[in-house]
């Protein structure tokens, strides 16, 4: 797995680690899977 994006501060704490290609994101004690197709996009706006 690798760390693709890390925010931690007062008001969130974000992860997302890539696998094959799967995204894992935990964002403030939710957790997603999503393509990584789909990560790069979202994180383009």
């Amino acid at each position: 797995m690798e760390l693709v994006e890390c925010i931690v501060n007062d008001y969130i704490t974000y992860y997302a680690y890539k696998l094959d290609n799967r995204i894992f994101i935990y964002e403030n004690g939710n957790k997603q899977i999503i393509s990584a197709e789909n990560h790069y996009l979202r994180s383009k706006n």
